[in-house]
């Protein structure tokens, strides 16, 4: 039987309890990181979801501010949707005007004024379509040439817009039968 030297086996355990410990403090050291990363990350989860949980009461608290003092001024209110309303009825009138100018100005024909209906808003609702619509009534200058007219009628007729001749008024001119006088235009101009 082979005996071993006790001084080789006390040497083989040191190493063996040298290993282990080496290796529990690098589990400890990797278990700590792990654990920190994890907690590091819980906490800004949670950070950011009571800074949106803050955010949504700010906001909910805004929002019921903001109807306590809209009922309170409803007058004030209506006011402000009655310019609003109105500002989009002269928008479609500035358009209208800047269209028809145009055409008239390509047909040569030179336009003395425009009529719109006193209310701006009074846009009427076409059965038929479902589409609203404005009327106005465009006045031109005396000695209008006949051919000029009806190119101008034509540009009208023709355009993007969807304006619609309505009525028309025309008076031959009595020094020249090429010519007419008192002329006016009745349109209808489908808005949205």
């Amino acid at each position: 039987m082979k005996v071993e030297n006790p001084a080789s086996e006390a040497q083989k355990l040191q190493w063996t309890l040298i290993g282990i410990i080496v290796f529990g403090v690098i589990v400890g050291i990797a278990g700590v990181w792990f654990l920190n990363t994890l907690l590091t990350s819980n906490v800004a989860a949670k950070n950011d979801a009571g800074q949106a949980a803050q955010a949504s009461a700010n906001n909910l608290e805004r929002a019921q501010t903001l109807k306590i003092y809209l009922e309170s001024h409803k007058d004030e209110a209506q006011k402000a949707a009655m310019i609003v309303a109105e500002t989009t009825g002269y928008r479609y009138q500035n358009q209208i005007v800047e269209d028809i100018t145009k055409y008239a100005n390509i047909a040569g024909v030179q336009i003395v004024g425009f009529d719109f209906p006193q209310d701006i808003n009074s846009a009427t609702v076409d059965k038929a379509t479902g589409l609203k619509s404005l009327t106005a009534t465009i006045t031109l200058a005396d000695s209008v040439q006949y051919t000029s007219y009806l190119t101008f009628l034509k540009y009208i007729e023709q355009n993007l817009t969807k304006i619609q001749i309505t009525d028309i008024l025309i008076s031959p001119s009595i020094f020249n039968q090429n010519y007419l006088n008192n002329t006016s235009i009745g349109i209808q101009v489908y808005v949205q």
